[in-house]
């Protein structure tokens, strides 16, 4: 399951972001600052659309999609 945080930094226009999740037998944990405005929820989606597609890729434990 994945985890996003969202925390205004005092007298910035941007926002602190954290997200973290499960992958390949291990947790990943990202963190971005993002403009007033941009899409936090896509973009913190990245992470784990990308490392799932690495783990189906490389993965020699899980069955072929």
């Amino acid at each position: 399951m994945s985890k996003t945080s969202i925390e205004w930094l005092p007298g910035e226009r941007l926002k602190d972001c954290r997200t973290s999740g499960d992958t390949m037998g291990t947790r990943y944990s990202a963190r971005f600052l993002a403009p007033d405005g941009a899409d936090v929820q896509a973009i913190s989606a990245a992470p784990a659309t990308g490392l799932g597609a690495v783990g189906r890729q490389m993965s020699n434990w899980k069955p072929d999609p």
